[in-house]
């Protein structure tokens, strides 16, 4: 092989390593995702910063009271649109919005929205009380999953370590636990202290322990995640000056974020419960969620182009020194 064969392999294995070295930090960040109730929006902000990076859906998209979100399997953003009975998604691979995703089946008031261990999407439905189920590629219904058990105004739900499906429930103060492959009522998980007018929040923490929003007391509420027993309250959201906490998730940081109506998200430590800061101001933050989006392909292109003329220039540099 030619010494100026040998070279331009030698540029190009070059190029390739530096470009997956750039990438590496754009493909692992994560952005956050905030579902404005009163904007109709579903708004992308930095990470790090909580600053606004765009607005990924709104109301010209047919979004009307966005109430929750959630990430799907594939990384796609899914919201319930709560005036218009529809579920909506967004693609986070092409960055486009893809429309109506599922409705119908007697959905009415849409609330929250899991992935369950089938990959189907399972919304609960607050003005029938129950929880819908419906095909996780196609978005066509399946059926109207839970049964028994005594849900009046069910807000947020999620699939639990065992498996299950939690829902909260906001009128009866309560955290109801459906099997999670049959839908069958098993038990009221928790009840009694702690708990006041659960929201959309419910989710299992790090820990391992069920954390709850409190739209009534204000604060979020923590319970062992094996027994559903009071824990304490983990943090209190009127300390940023937010008294209803929604939607909650944890950051990549390691942190609790919590939306709050009227104000926004709030930052918590998610070890200790301290508050740390108002993050993202000027929303009616009601759910909250991270998602990995896909680096614009002209951002990509730059970066090869950028990394290929740093390599041609340092390979001339050293030729016309030689």
């Amino acid at each position: 092989m030619k010494r100026s064969s040998r070279k331009f392999f030698s540029s190009v294995a070059i190029c390739v390593s530096l470009v997956a070295t750039l990438l590496a930090p754009l493909a692992a960040a994560a952005d956050l995702i905030v579902a404005d109730l009163q904007g109709d929006q579903v708004t992308r902000h930095d990470a790090t910063t909580g600053a606004l990076i765009d607005v990924l859906i709104s109301s010209a998209d047919g979004l009307d009271a966005p109430t929750a979100l959630t990430v799907g399997p594939g990384g796609d953003i899914y919201v319930s649109s709560g005036a218009t009975n529809q579920v909506l998604r967004y693609n986070t691979s092409t960055n486009t919005f893809l429309g109506i995703f599922a409705s119908g089946g007697g959905l009415d008031a849409p609330e929250g929205l899991s992935f369950g261990a089938d990959g189907n999407l399972y919304v609960t439905s607050l003005n029938t009380g129950n929880v819908k189920r419906y095909d996780g590629t196609t978005g066509a219904f399946i059926d109207t999953f839970t049964s028994g058990g005594s849900l009046v105004v069910p807000e947020g739900n999620v699939f639990g370590p065992d498996g299950n499906l939690y829902v909260a429930d906001n009128l009866l103060d309560e955290v109801q636990r459906f099997d999670g492959i049959t839908g069958a009522f098993i038990d009221t998980f928790v009840s009694g202290p702690g708990i006041s007018g659960p929201d959309i929040g419910i989710i299992f923490g790090p820990d391992g322990n069920l954390y709850v929003s409190n739209l009534t007391a204000g604060d979020v509420t923590r319970f062992n995640g094996t027994t559903g027993a009071f824990v304490d309250v983990f943090a209190t959201t009127n300390a940023g000056g937010g008294a209803f906490p929604e939607g909650l998730a944890f950051g990549p940081d390691g942190n609790l974020y919590v939306a709050t109506a009227g104000v926004g998200v709030e930052r918590f430590d998610g070890t200790s419960g301290v508050f740390i800061d108002t993050f993202v101001s000027g929303l009616d933050g009601n759910d909250v969620a991270f998602a990995t989006f896909v680096p614009e392909p002209s951002a990509l292109w730059l970066l090869v182009m950028g990394a290929s003329a740093v390599v041609i220039a340092r390979r001339h540099d050293r030729i016309a020194r030689s």
